[in-house]
């Protein structure tokens, strides 16, 4: 996963019967396709903590309990995958005692504004979590209504009109 750039991105689950959940995905490929890695927060035997995971193919593997309801590109990034990681695992974004399943868009939130202080991505949008959240809402509707297959998965961004189509396989 070595590359002088990386695609920052949202998955967007629908876990029937709990809140959508959010979960932050790096990748090399603007598709987010092959080996992507994702993040979000939730419970261990250790409390609530930040979840990493490498996901292989894409980011559908990730909780296969839920709907994928496919990827909303944010950002391309100046780093590498490995960079924009390192930053955002070694900073402890979460707190542990505000960490909440029902609250994975403000992990997401957090986190992006993170990598938009680092200067990592277009720092003045990334940081401006209100409008971000309101942008990112405005595209769910998107993935929900295109259609997807076993081995694809819609892609909306956050700076282009339609939506493209990513492979899961």
């Amino acid at each position: 996963m070595v590359g002088s750039i990386s695609h920052v991105g949202l998955a967007i689950f629908n876990p029937v019967g709990f809140p959508t959940q959010w979960v932050l995905v790096l990748s090399p490929n603007e598709l987010f396709q092959g080996r992507v890695l994702c993040s979000t927060v939730g419970t261990t035997v250790n409390g609530w903590q930040e979840i990493w995971m490498e996901c292989e193919h894409s980011p559908a593997s990730f909780n296969r309990a839920a709907t994928f309801a496919g990827v909303i590109h944010i950002a391309v990034l100046t780093q590498p995958v490995e960079v924009v990681h390192s930053e955002i695992k070694s900073k402890g974004i979460v707190s542990t005692k505000s960490a909440n399943p029902a609250y994975t868009d403000q992990y997401v939130l957090q986190a992006l504004r993170r990598i938009g202080d680092r200067r990592f991505g277009p720092s003045n949008f990334l940081s401006r979590e209100k409008e971000l959240y309101g942008a990112i809402q405005a595209r769910i509707p998107l993935l929900n209504q295109s259609p997807r297959t076993s081995c694809t998965f819609p892609i909306a961004s956050l700076s282009l009109d339609g939506v493209r189509v990513g492979r899961s396989k």
